[in-house]
């Protein structure tokens, strides 16, 4: 900065003040933006994997609901051959 026998800010001192704040600023941002892409990453994984979660059940849910139709169907089918043969043609 100023040297001892200066007294006066001068206009070199402000030019290399100014460059040094940038620099520090420029690290102090790429440390914050750094911080903050860890934390969206990390959020983006725990939407993801809820997403997943909730996909999963879903998927879940409805091959259930496919195979409880279809046993429903079966069931059907041979409670009406079943009613025919004991009870006659209806």
């Amino acid at each position: 900065m100023k040297n001892d026998d200066q007294k006066f800010f001068t206009v070199k001192d402000g030019e290399n003040l100014r460059d040094e704040l940038s620099a520090m600023i420029d690290v102090k941002l790429d440390n914050k933006l750094g911080d903050l892409d860890e934390k969206l990453f990390k959020w983006k994984s725990e939407i993801f994997d809820a997403v997943d979660s909730v996909a999963k059940e879903m998927n879940e849910s409805q091959e259930f609901r496919e195979i409880t139709t279809n046993q429903i169907v079966e069931v059907e089918e041979r409670t009406g051959k079943l009613e025919k043969k004991v009870f006659g043609a209806c």
